[in-house]
């Protein structure tokens, strides 16, 4: 995985956090949680912020397969992380799927 590979994944997590507009405690841990494991600058997360784009040109730029699923692996966490996944939060993951 490539480093923005991974700072896009991170990037679209935030995205699935806040798209039922309620960014837990635990969403907001787990996030923390996940940019100190692969020990995310302050530089990068200004980069983060303007390579943001559309949640399609993120996911875009996640090309590796083993990347994908990582995706996949992290957003269903992310959306269960708050003790249930809603609406929003189902149609978000079954986007980033197809």
């Amino acid at each position: 995985m490539t480093r923005e590979e991974a700072l896009n994944i991170i990037g679209i997590c935030l995205t699935m956090a806040r798209v039922d507009l309620e960014f837990s405690q635990d969403e907001k841990h787990l996030l923390h949680e996940l940019c100190n494991s692969i020990s995310i600058s302050d530089k990068e997360k200004g980069q983060m912020k303007s390579i943001s784009g559309s949640l399609s040109e993120m996911v875009q730029r996640v090309e590796n397969e083993d990347s994908k699923n990582t995706l996949v692996e992290l957003l269903s966490l992310v959306a269960a992380t708050d003790g249930f996944v809603d609406d929003v939060e189902e149609n978000l993951l079954i986007k980033v799927m197809t």
